[in-house]
């Protein structure tokens, strides 16, 4: 199966570079939508041990932060299997590939409504 872009969000990196976070989904036809980042988008972190030679693969984890997210790209990312939704950041000199799994979710809550 192919995955084909329904998000975007462009943004640059601390240098000024133009980097690029891209939502596909599994079988998708359609046109690609821009989302929103936070004033810091994305944060990816990496694990492991990278002085030993005979262990080269790093775990890697990408934290993206969407500005208000669309209620439809709530439902694609929630209501999904764990391969359904394709994440590729693409920064100068890099590209990061992976995939969002739902348990990893998180909406804050809006607490600051009246009583």
């Amino acid at each position: 199966m192919s995955y084909t872009p329904k998000y975007q969000l462009g943004f640059k990196d601390l240098l000024g570079g133009d980097c690029m976070i891209t939502i596909s989904l599994k079988s998708y036809l359609g046109a690609v939508t821009a989302i929103y980042g936070t004033s810091k988008p994305c944060t990816l972190t990496f694990s492991g041990d990278e002085d030993n030679i005979y262990d080269p693969i790093r775990k890697c984890r990408a934290k993206i932060n969407i500005y208000e997210p669309p209620q439809e790209l709530i439902d694609d990312l929630t209501d999904i299997d764990d391969t359904a939704v394709l994440v590729t950041i693409t920064a100068p000199n890099r590209r990061f590939d992976g995939f969002i799994t739902p348990d990893d979710i998180v909406r804050p809550l809006d607490l600051t409504g009246s009583s």
